[in-house]
């Protein structure tokens, strides 16, 4: 089941079985790949609270289109809290090249999705709805210029400029994001 088709559904029965289970599925996927290494009772519990949180609040999700980024950013706001229960703090920016040691992929990991996460926050909040919708959401120019009220081609510009803001906030952070891939 697609993200619009487990929207949809759990807008018209909020005990639509079959949603809530397609729900589950795809916000542990993303708890696990975030979340590795912590405590799995404590991921689930996370996966819990994200998927009450999203049906509690499906009213609040713009469009079926727009659901996936809306889960996802209920998602955040849940790990902050998981973080912050097992002793994590958020990884000031400054601190954060000395973290991505090498050799230590597990928290080179952890390392990028709290630096994106805080450089994400730190957008503009235009920019970063545009980004949300275009990347989380895999919204279109056309849908993000309706939302966003604005032309297709400042659509594209506005997402654009959020992603280049976001490349240089990383990079600021821990270095260059691509590698060189020469050889």
């Amino acid at each position: 089941m697609d993200w619009a088709t487990i929207c949809t559904r759990l807008q018209q029965d909020a005990n639509d079985q079959a949603a809530w289970d397609a729900l589950v599925v795809r916000v542990r996927a993303l708890a696990y790949g975030k979340l590795s290494g912590r405590p799995p009772d404590l991921i689930e519990d996370a996966v819990a609270d994200v998927c009450a949180g999203v049906v509690l609040d499906i009213e609040s999700a713009r469009s079926p289109q727009t659901f996936k980024g809306f889960v996802i950013g209920k998602y955040l706001n849940v790990s902050k809290g998981v973080l912050r229960t097992v002793g994590e703090s958020r990884v000031p920016l400054d601190a954060a090249p000395e973290l991505a040691a090498p050799g230590a992929p597990e928290s080179a990991d952890d390392l990028r999705f709290v630096v994106l996460d805080r450089c994400l926050e730190g957008l503009p909040a235009r920019d970063r709805q545009a980004v949300e919708l275009r990347y989380f959401s895999e919204a279109k120019a056309e849908q993000i210029a309706q939302v966003l009220r604005v032309s297709e081609v400042n659509a594209r510009r506005i997402v654009f400029n959020g992603v280049n803001r976001l490349r240089k906030c990383a990079q600021a952070a821990v270095g260059p994001l691509r590698s060189d891939r020469t050889g």
